[in-house]
């Protein structure tokens, strides 16, 4: 086998002088990260470089001599046992990082990406009695085979089923969604002062036969909910709930299992819808004041500066009109 570099032996650069050519263009490959063109250069090094010096014919930089062909590649000579391991390295060496590359993007695509999903509930004449929209990601701590805490990381889909009971005669109202192995249940109810709240989160998960929870010993049916006493999202009747900013919440249950429902961009209605469409907007108090405000340090300091600058003014005043005199046994000296 011999391959001959015709267009570059015309201009007076020799095999040796390719090389080098092929090693530098093939070092800017690798640091641009093109692994294509990293793997090409490769091929064409091994056949031009290390397969000639291994005792394949090549041709010299006489012009007479050269193919009229730019690129000649013919086997006319069988491989030695040295070149067949160098080529069985090189195919080795790529077939390996192909491989990596397939790994390291199906682990990718296999991530879960958080969703904001609509989420409509009906009443039996399919009217929309509950309107959502949010982005759920559970984080789930249970202990592992080797006796650690482990972390799961459940993101509710877009596409979970809606399920529910709209405005029972108690004034409640309940959302379920279900996907794969987790349950998710929303309780709100109305109160006396003609506002509504949500006053009960509860999420069920299974661990069995569950890729989530791989590592769980003793894999088990967990239900975890809200404390009893707390309440969320609460605002008037025919509003709705805006929250943009992230919020955690802890479900915990009787087990000591424990679950952090980390909720953001929500808007949510569970009563008195008008046409399926959201009421009037009430924001969260974490989005009118962003995380990081300055709002407090900048009021503590205009109040020192205006304190000081009382401070300075009565002072000037109060020895001006003589109520504030030289301290006794001072004199003034001239």
């Amino acid at each position: 086998m011999y391959v001959t570099v015709y267009n570059t032996q015309r201009r007076g650069y020799t095999v040796e002088d390719n090389c080098k050519i092929l090693k530098k263009i093939n070092k800017m490959a690798r640091v641009i990260h093109s692994f294509k063109i990293s793997v090409f250069l490769g091929v064409i090094y091994y056949l031009t470089c290390i397969n000639n010096a291994s005792g394949a014919p090549t041709n010299t930089t006489n012009e007479e001599t050269a193919p009229s062909t730019p690129l000649n590649i013919s086997s006319t000579q069988a491989p030695t046992n040295a070149s067949a391991t160098v080529e069985s390295s090189v195919v080795f060496s790529i077939s390996n990082e192909v491989t990596a590359a397939k790994i390291e993007e199906a682990e990718i695509l296999e991530t879960p990406i958080p969703q904001r999903g609509t989420f409509l509930l009906r009443d039996n004449d399919d009217r929309v009695c509950l309107k959502a929209k949010f982005v759920i990601v559970f984080k789930v701590y249970y202990k592992s085979k080797l006796s650690e805490q482990e972390e799961a990381s459940i993101s509710l889909p877009a596409n979970a089923s809606v399920s529910g009971k709209c405005n029972v005669p108690d004034g409640t109202t309940v959302l379920t969604l279900r996907w794969r192995k987790y349950v998710l249940n929303f309780t709100f109810k109305e109160t006396a002062d003609e506002r509504w709240v949500g006053n009960k989160i509860q999420f069920t998960y299974d661990e069995n036969e569950n890729p989530d929870f791989d590592k769980a010993v003793n894999p088990d049916v967990c239900v975890v909910q809200s404390a009893k006493e707390a309440t969320f999202f609460g605002t008037k009747l025919g509003w709705s709930r805006t929250c943009r900013s992230e919020h955690d919440i802890t479900l915990e249950s009787d087990k000591k299992d424990r679950v952090v429902m980390q909720i953001s961009e929500l808007r949510l209605q569970p009563f008195d819808l008008v046409n399926g469409t959201f009421g009037t907007e009430t924001h969260c108090k974490a989005d009118k004041e962003p995380k990081n405000s300055n709002t407090a340090s900048i009021v503590v300091g205009l109040m020192l500066a205006v304190f000081t600058l009382v401070v300075i003014v009565g002072y000037a005043i109060g020895r001006k009109t003589g109520y504030i005199s030289e301290r006794p046994g001072y004199s003034t000296m001239e």
